[in-house]
């Protein structure tokens, strides 16, 4: 397998904050795992090597990069909205429901 088509390139702050969002346990499990894949890019792991080390898959690991280099250092870390199915209540409906639920209670 070749160079990956998206090199990472950190400056030191960048570094800093992805180390300390690591480190401090408070972000969401998806954001750490980003956090780590960028920190193992930028140290010039291949895909492969960062699938082995952090147990993801080889797609999740492209896509990070690729949006790391494309869209900037936080557009990497975010979670974008996914396209789904559109909710099936309304937002009255779903606190009727839990107000609901909580009175069965």
């Amino acid at each position: 397998m070749g160079l990956p088509k998206y090199i990472v390139n950190l400056n030191d702050e960048e570094r800093a904050r992805l180390g300390a969002l690591l480190r401090g346990g408070t972000s969401s499990a998806r954001m750490q795992t980003r956090a780590g894949v960028l920190l193992k890019a930028d140290d010039g792991l291949s895909d492969a090597e960062i699938v082995e080390a952090l147990g993801i898959g080889i797609a999740t690991v492209h896509r990070i990069r690729q949006r790391c280099v494309e869209g900037g250092f936080e557009s990497a870390l975010i979670e974008w909205k996914r396209p789904g199915m559109p909710p099936k209540f309304t937002s009255k409906q779903q606190a009727a429901r839990a107000r609901d639920g909580a009175r069965l209670q």
